[in-house]
């Protein structure tokens, strides 16, 4: 029967590796995506036919291409050199029925427990035990939701595509807090961030950064009051301590860059240039007791009085 003989290797080795094993093979994995592709199966099932068709298959049609290079009579070269080839891919079927195993027995623990999650109002958990309450559109969450993780995170607001999306507030599993706009999925707009350690941040935000007007009140009441890049303070700022000191002037990448005016809580004041938050340029030190430094500072100090 030409089923023993193909177990049994009987057949040709060019047919059994090229065609049978080769050709057929990759024929069946294919169909099993397209099908999959053109929706005639959910997608959460491809896994379960990679299991249950292909890899039977390949499995018999392995050993079948193994016993007859093992049976090939001429140049034995071409004999070691399927069986080499073969050996990959039993490899590789070996990892995908263990990882196809542990996705189906994810996607068996996420599911929809209620309503509708496609186009409607419904509840969605996951394995990790995270879970979302709220609007879907065509699959993926759409308007107003609740996403709760399990480490005690959640986010309550809009949503579009999936994304966080509108109006939200973000509660960190460390209490930080984030109350205000989402673009795609990242703080845009106008927004407040509050650390778990008091600090906080009121203004503007692009692309998950603070950018913008904004003011950053720190955990001991100190403030800085201005613009910021990329998360940054960054352009005109006026940083005021608690201790009665006060900055007013530029800023470069977070620190003091170019013309402002320092006063430290004893009244001591320096007007002038700063480079990587200390003076730097043309500047001048004036001391509550009277003492005047004008000249060429350097890193913190004068190098040039002038």
């Amino acid at each position: 029967m030409p089923f023993v003989e193909f177990w049994k290797g009987k057949i040709s080795l060019v047919w059994m590796f090229w065609f049978y094993y080769w050709f057929v093979g990759y024929l069946i994995f294919f169909t099993i995506l397209m099908l999959s592709e053109y929706g005639y199966y959910e997608d959460d099932k491809t896994n379960l036919y990679l299991v249950t068709i292909l890899i039977p298959y390949l499995v018999f049609c392995s050993v079948g291409t193994w016993r007859s290079a093992s049976n090939y009579k001429g140049l034995q070269f071409w004999a070691n050199l399927t069986k080499l080839l073969i050996i990959g891919p039993i490899v590789g079927l070996i990892l995908v029925f263990f990882f196809a195993y542990s996705d189906s027995e994810q996607n068996q623990l996420s599911e929809c427990i209620k309503g509708d999650c496609n186009n409607g109002y419904g509840t969605y958990t996951w394995n990790t035990g995270d879970k979302y309450i709220g609007e879907w559109k065509d699959g993926k969450r759409n308007g107003q939701g609740t996403l709760t993780w399990v480490n005690g995170a959640k986010y309550v607001g809009e949503y579009k595509d999936g994304k966080y999306h509108g109006q939200g507030t973000y509660t960190f599993a460390d209490g930080s807090k984030y109350v205000g706009e989402y673009k795609d999925g990242l703080e845009h707009g106008q927004g407040t961030y509050t650390w778990a350690n008091g600090s906080k941040y009121v203004g503007e935000y692009k692309d998950g950064l603070e950018h913008g007007q904004g003011t950053y009140t720190y955990a001991n009441d100190d403030k800085y009051v201005a613009e910021y890049k990329d998360g940054k303070m960054h352009g005109q700022g006026t940083y005021t301590g608690t201790d009665g000191s006060k900055y007013v002037g530029e800023y470069k990448d977070g620190k003091m860059h170019g013309q402002g005016t320092f006063t430290w809580s004893n009244d001591d004041k320096y007007v002038g240039e700063w480079k990587d938050g200390k003076q730097h340029g043309q500047g001048t030190y004036t001391g509550t007791d009277g003492t005047v430094e004008k000249g060429i500072w350097k890193d913190g100090e004068l190098v040039e009085p002038n």
